[in-house]
């Protein structure tokens, strides 16, 4: 047993390994690319939080207590020593390991929830007065909140005693001391879990039933084109929230569901559960990668050692706007920056550019003034606007 259970912690240490970076990867890039400043990515990166300590805790920390317990008991019988194996898990704090363990479990359930909802109004309602629950500062409110709750229940469930340990004999971590403390404690982990998912699927309902209703239009040609971008830019936003919620669903039911069904598994049975609770943590950013294709461009940026300042192309041949236009990004560009963008790339003759007349006062015999000329948007052109380079160009400036 020893043997497996060395093999077993290498496993559970290379996948730890894998999550924690993987999640790293996804909260650095929302934090420092400021395309990713919306209430949507800031919920995506507090799930990649809660994963990042997961995937260390369920991967690594998990793996190292089972080597080292499997080293102390190889010990044992070698020389005979009486040497408690709890001994070795109270030198890495017990306690704190179940504090972290449950507090990054609730931010995870409560954060999906909330995602849910965001991803709901953002698809369904997005023009009723709900809209205001998606904004960036509701948001960082509600993961105030969210973390405040979560440490509490964490504390409640680690003192006096810890009620989540590792065990070697069935190579996870699992509910133990099943006095009324921990009966009651896991009877309301099973509440907030089963609210969380059914607003969770709730929600994910109601966004595949919106995405249909906008398909058959589409196909009846009953839609503006806006909308149609809108709707599949959503549609593409939520499924990267779905799928998550899937394995999270079976995660949980898989974990929380263990103590009545313990007594029928083996040990190869819980490692089964184990390993699916970890894929659970380090899954949510390849799901990231593979819906949005604006994270691939900014992990292949930064894997050439590129800086991503958030406004590159994306679905080239399709849609030739900026980041910043088609995403509708907290910060909006002004009429003067889009155009001043649209003017430099080296695509800009695949734009329709409206045609721009400029009044100034120098017209009609009028002395000339350092007034700046005012502008009047047009008709839609089909060539870009040309650039004059002119003596006078401070005085002819344009006003936006």
């Amino acid at each position: 047993m020893p043997n497996e259970s060395v093999w077993v912690s290498l496993a559970y240490m290379s996948l730890g390994v894998f999550g924690f970076v993987c999640n790293a990867l996804v909260v650095a890039m929302i934090s420092t690319v400021p395309a990713y400043h919306k209430s949507a990515y800031i919920l995506m990166a507090n799930i990649a939080v809660a994963d990042a300590v997961q995937s260390l805790i369920v991967g690594c920390y998990t793996g190292f207590v089972l080597v080292t317990q499997a080293i102390t008991m190889k010990h044992r019988e070698l020389t005979g020593n009486s040497t408690l194996i709890s001994e070795t898990e109270s030198m890495v704090g017990n306690r704190f390991i179940c504090v972290l363990t449950i507090t990054a479990w609730f931010v995870m359930i409560y954060t999906y929830g909330v995602l849910g909802v965001n991803r709901c109004v953002s698809t369904c309602f997005y023009k009723t007065k709900l809209r205001k629950f998606n904004r960036l500062r509701w948001t960082q409110y509600m993961m105030v909140v969210v973390w405040v709750v979560s440490i509490a229940g964490g504390i409640a469930a680690s003192f006096p005693e810890p009620i989540i340990v590792v065990q070697l004999h069935i190579w996870t971590m699992r509910f133990v001391n099943f006095s009324t403390r921990s009966q009651a404690f896991i009877l309301f982990n099973i509440v907030v879990n089963a609210a969380s998912i059914c607003l969770q699927w709730v929600c994910s309902i109601f966004v595949l039933c919106t995405v249909r209703s906008i398909s058959k239009r589409i196909s009846n040609h009953s839609i503006s084109s806006a909308k149609v971008r809108r709707s599949q830019k959503q549609a593409r936003l939520s499924f990267q929230f779905f799928y998550p919620s899937v394995v999270c669903t079976l995660s949980s039911i898989m974990f929380f569901s263990m103590p009545l069904y313990a007594h029928l598994m083996t040990r190869w049975h819980f490692l089964i559960s184990h390993l699916v609770w970890l894929i659970n943590h380090l899954c949510n950013p390849i799901i990231y990668a593979y819906f949005n294709g604006r994270m691939r461009e900014t992990m292949s940026l930064w894997l050439r050692c590129e800086h991503d300042n958030g406004n590159s192309v994306v679905e080239k041949g399709k849609n030739q706007t900026t980041y910043g236009q088609s995403c509708g990004t907290d910060g909006r560009k002004s009429t003067r920056d889009q155009t001043i963008t649209l003017l430099n790339s080296s695509s800009a003759k695949k734009f329709s550019l409206p045609s721009l007349r400029i009044h100034n006062a120098t017209t009609r015999g009028t002395p000339r003034s350092n007034k700046a000329p005012s502008l009047d948007v047009g008709n839609v052109s089909t060539t870009p606007f040309p650039i004059h380079e002119e003596p006078q160009e401070k005085a002819r400036k344009l006003t936006f």
